[in-house]
């Protein structure tokens, strides 16, 4: 279809034909979001069965539109009464109330960046329609000189002009979201660090298939962005139960209800299943051997009896009999004690306290090794940590037969999506017994019987 946008008397009529394609498109997605809270089974967009979990599969309809018309040139004045907000789909009912960030430059950006990747067609069409000129002008030179081969330097020119424009789109993106930092405010700074780490956002840019775990109610959605932009979140208290104000940042440590815990066992209990897989004797919550007259070169070192670490599996870093202990930290990026000028020596910081703490014991007396596994509740993890998730990732591709980058992807997404709902959980977990349902003991059935005589099946 390239070679119609070469044709001068088909070019108006083309681009008229698509736009009003796209005006239906448009008016038929906003009269569905408008007349129903959640879309039907016909109105979802993806090929994959439809799971009752909203998200805005229309806009991803109408950016894969915009990406085939905006390479023609002049498309984009009939764009231009559509507002911007709007273009972008149905995501403004998944948002809610949270619209700031869609009349922002970083709806724009990639993930990568910080931002949600929105395809803005207004923005977009004429910088589409000049790269798409570069690329097809040696097809183009061919077709007037009436060619009937299609030489190996053409294919070669036209992948290097990809690969060129490639790197100068990344390159303008990354010179405007580092000119953008700046003038952010401090929180917002944090957060826009903290979504570029590797895996951050591995739950914004996944399909929501909710038979592999990775769907999201349009609330728990909205709180997704809440805490990856430090937001306040709709709706919550004023105060915690434990009397402090109710904030993002205390909600993901205050130990009432235990949803800190809940989130390292969360991990704990998915990294120890993935062990399983390729290790022998995994077990969870091993008690280490009691210190009787050894001594350490560190006091931190941990000395009491009954002690343990999370995990230990069996030939993960050496032979089958090499025995491997690690040791799980969730931490909380936002509280004022990880505050510190990067979060990779954040990182560093809390695996040098846990190799501190255990790992000359291990070594010394177990004759093991150790790998603190320090994660944070936005998705991103310490240098060790990454280097054990690749080598997890690496042997289980190998015994599943996949590739690498598949296996790391989907275990990372993994990561990402318990991580999120453990964090989500601290937001709207009940601290207290008001809305709890009373739980009471039932007395013994067989006792039961004998007082009351009812009728047996």
């Amino acid at each position: 279809m390239f070679w119609l946008k070469f044709i001068p008397q088909l070019d108006e009529f083309l681009q008229l034909s698509i736009g009003v394609y796209v005006l239906k498109q448009y008016s038929s997605t906003v009269y569905r979001n408008r007349n129903s809270e959640f879309p039907t089974s016909a109105d979802c967009s993806s090929p994959v069965e439809y799971t009752g979990i909203y998200y805005p599969s229309e806009a991803a309809q109408i950016q894969d539109i915009a990406s085939w018309f905006s390479v023609l040139q002049g498309f984009r004045k009939y764009l231009g009464s559509l507002p911007q907000t709007e273009v972008t789909g149905g995501t403004a009912n998944v948002l809610g109330d949270i619209t700031v960030l869609l009349n922002s430059v970083l709806s724009e950006y990639t993930d990568v960046h910080g931002g949600l990747g929105f395809t803005i067609p207004t923005n977009l069409s004429a910088i589409e329609f000049d790269a798409s000129m570069t690329v097809t002008k040696p097809l183009y030179d061919l077709i007037l000189q009436k060619k009937t081969h299609y030489p190996l330097s053409v294919i070669e020119a036209q992948f290097q002009a990809k690969k060129q424009l490639h790197q100068s789109k990344q390159q303008q993106t990354q010179d405007t979201a580092a000119n953008l930092l700046p003038q952010l405010s401090e929180s917002s700074q944090r957060s826009m660090v903290l979504t570029q780490e590797k895996g951050a956002s591995s739950w914004l840019t996944t399909l929501p298939i909710s038979e592999h775990g990775f769907a999201l109610h349009k609330g728990a959605f909205r709180d997704a962005l809440a805490l990856r932009y430090e937001w306040d979140p709709p709706n919550t208290p004023s105060h915690c139960i434990c009397g402090k104000s109710f904030t993002v940042e205390h909600a993901l440590s205050c130990p009432f209800g235990g949803y800190p815990t809940l989130c390292h066992y969360e991990i704990q209990n998915l990294t120890a299943n993935l062990l399983s897989e390729v290790c022998h004797n995994v077990t969870i919550e091993p008690t280490l051997q009691p210190v009787t007259r050894e001594t350490f070169k560190l006091a931190s070192t941990i000395t009491d009896i009954g002690a343990r670490s999370d995990i230990a599996a069996d030939g993960f870093w050496g032979g089958h009999f090499e025995k491997t202990f690690f040791d799980i930290r969730v931490l909380n990026p936002l509280a004022p004690s990880n505050t510190t000028p990067t979060p990779s020596a954040c990182y560093r910081r809390h695996e040098k306290e846990k190799q501190r703490a255990y790992e000359q014991r291990i070594r010394e007396i177990e004759h093991a090794s150790f790998t603190p596994i320090v994660l944070s509740t936005t998705g991103g993890m310490g240098p060790i940590a990454t280097t054990f998730y690749k080598r997890l990732a690496d042997r289980l591709a190998s015994k599943w037969n996949s590739s690498y980058s598949q296996t790391i992807g989907w275990l990372r997404c993994r990561l990402s999506f318990s991580l999120l709902r453990s964090s989500i959980l601290c937001i709207r977990g009940a601290r207290s017994s008001k809305g709890r349902v009373p739980c009471s003991v039932p007395l013994p059935v067989e006792l039961v019987h004998s007082e009351s005589r009812f009728t047996l099946d």
